[in-house]
């Protein structure tokens, strides 16, 4: 009896750790309101999903009732479920921190989106994902409210590029080694994304320079291994044609890029 009690309470505890060691740890660096990144990555083929959104829960909010704005204190934020678009079917879920899915105003959260195994060839598509949520709020902080609200902003995008289709632009995506997908779009007038393939967690140095040699925009890109995503705004730059690096002091890839009007 003794040693099955013993094997029962090292399995819970073993579960524990599993459990914790998949949650995610809220960036508290986040100095307003908002969620970041405002996309989620897109997956490939062979490679095993994980993505993780941050975000900062507003203390506060309005709504408009009857023509009239009506000022509220936000209890809470609670994550209901998630429409995966089939996509829960083969493997895909998702975990927060806190573990019940209920951020309070004013607090530091994070979910994160991964796969069970990595997504095979025949899930490549786009799979728009429905959150729903329900927020706790209360009217002039006395009268308690509450409302339920579905964001549709994210999709997970799956690319099968083991067989040359998906971007066109590798016919293997070998995330052993640091690889760099041409930007899209490009040429570009208002935002474009970037995507490379990162053997290891790390932090890389992006550089853009103009035609002259000058080097004209600087920033660290902190990835995790697998593929790995960033967007770049053309209000950094004039309208014409830039170089851009990225790397470390093992590796870099440089590739060319336009900003148009």
């Amino acid at each position: 009896m003794l040693k099955k009690t013993l094997s029962i309470i090292i399995f819970v505890i073993l579960v524990a750790i599993d459990l914790a060691s998949a949650q995610c740890t809220p960036d508290s660096s986040m100095t307003s309101p908002g969620i970041k990144p405002e996309y989620l990555d897109t997956a490939y083929v062979g490679v095993d999903y994980s993505q993780t959104l941050y975000f900062l829960v507003p203390p506060d909010t309005t709504y408009i009732d009857n023509g009239n704005q009506i000022d509220a204190t936000i209890d809470s934020i609670s994550v209901l479920g998630v429409d995966w678009n089939g996509l829960d079917a083969k493997g895909f879920t998702y975990e927060c921190n806190p573990n019940n899915c209920t951020f309070l105003g004013g607090s530091f959260g994070c979910v994160t989106f991964h796969s069970a195994t990595a997504p095979t060839k025949d899930m490549a598509g786009t799979y728009p994902l429905v959150v729903h949520l329900k927020y706790y709020v209360k009217v002039f902080n006395i009268f308690p409210l509450d409302t339920a609200q579905d964001i549709t902003d994210f999709s997970i995008i799956i690319k099968d590029t083991t067989t040359g289709s998906g971007s066109g632009i590798f016919s293997l995506i070998d995330v052993t080694k640091l690889q760099v997908l041409q930007n899209t779009p490009n040429p570009f007038s208002t935002t474009t994304s970037i995507e490379f393939a990162s053997p290891s967690s790390s932090n890389y140095q992006f550089e853009v320079y103009n035609m002259l040699g000058e080097k004209v925009y600087f920033k660290t890109i902190e990835a995790k291994k697998g593929m790995n995503k960033f967007s770049l705004n053309s209000s950094n730059f004039k309208e014409g044609v830039y170089l851009y690096s990225l790397g470390n002091d093992k590796n870099k890839v440089i590739k060319k890029m336009t900003v148009s009007e």
